[in-house]
């Protein structure tokens, strides 16, 4: 696991609507199984996208930096 994978896994909440846009071959049941585990992620892409491991992980890195905003922002929040 990565650090993108990490802030990922801690925001997802707040990045689901940015990732269905993001990632749109994405099914209504692969968000939730993405709910049920973050983890799953990865291997979602894989199956989706028909890409390796290393290309899934940089994909949500892509993802990730893309919508960093969103994730300072749910922090903000967190701690107020």
């Amino acid at each position: 696991m990565n650090a993108a994978t990490d802030l990922f896994q801690g925001k997802w909440p707040h990045l689901r609507l940015e990732a269905m846009q993001f990632f749109s071959e994405l099914t209504d049941d692969d968000l939730i199984e993405i709910d049920r585990d973050t983890e799953n992620i990865i291997p979602i892409l894989q199956r989706r996208y028909r890409i390796s491991e290393d290309m899934a992980h940089a994909e949500l890195d892509r993802f990730v930096g893309a919508f960093s905003y969103v994730m300072d922002g749910a922090e903000e929040k967190s701690a107020t």
